[in-house]
């Protein structure tokens, strides 16, 4: 089981987080096929930030990374997917609240800044 309740799925040899995700590999597979699209990928991760160093802290920061679930090209662009999970309604136990409250001195910094009409 996964963080979103899915069982683990192997199809082709490959061993997918969900259900859903197998499902749309396959249908992947059958459109790379029939040539609509072509280069389909799996798992690529992009790097959207370089690990740093910073001189006080002894060890460098990891980088930040988002792995697409699927790449492909379709139609002469690149496309990523990422099959999402899906979404259950929350209890009222688990439901986000509405009013958090601002600490005081931050809200006398930002007193009348977001009045309506003020750019």
């Amino acid at each position: 089981m996964t963080k979103y309740n899915n069982k683990k799925v192997v199809l082709n040899g490959i061993t997918f987080d969900s259900q859903k995700e197998a499902r749309r590999y396959r249908d992947l597979s059958l459109l790379e096929r029939a040539g609509e699209i072509k280069n389909l990928e799996l798992q690529k991760a992009f790097i959207l930030a370089e690990s740093v160093k910073f001189e006080n802290e002894p060890r460098r920061k990891p980088a930040i990374k988002y792995v697409a679930d699927f790449v492909y090209q379709e139609k002469g662009r690149v496309q990523e997917m990422w099959v999402k999970p899906q979404v259950k309604q929350l209890t009222h136990d688990c439901a986000p609240r509405k009013g958090v409250p601002c600490p005081p001195e931050l809200a006398a910094k930002v007193k009348g800044a977001f009045k309506r009409g003020v750019a």
